[in-house]
């Protein structure tokens, strides 16, 4: 849960100053350990870390319907899926 509540108050201090400018980005971070199904999670153990990032995609979501008319972006990111060169 600490990982939730940081990205959550990191992401409010930002905005906080990006509003009046109307401009900015906020990026998080995440894992493929979000999307685990039922079956998956039976190999991957993953205790609360998967719960934690799809707690951290769910408000990344809420912020960019809350923050984009401001002109602010939010990003989520999953590692995991950056293409290797």
């Amino acid at each position: 849960m600490t990982g939730t509540k940081t990205h959550f108050l990191t992401a409010i201090a930002a905005a906080r100053h990006m509003v009046p400018k109307r401009s900015g980005v906020i990026l998080t971070l995440s894992s493929s350990a979000a999307g685990l199904s039922g079956r998956d999670r039976r190999y991957h153990l993953t205790g609360g870390f998967s719960t934690a990032c799809a707690a951290i995609e769910a408000l990344s979501r809420s912020l960019a319907g809350e923050l984009g008319p401001q002109g602010i972006r939010v990003v989520c990111l999953r590692p995991d899926a950056i293409p290797e060169t």
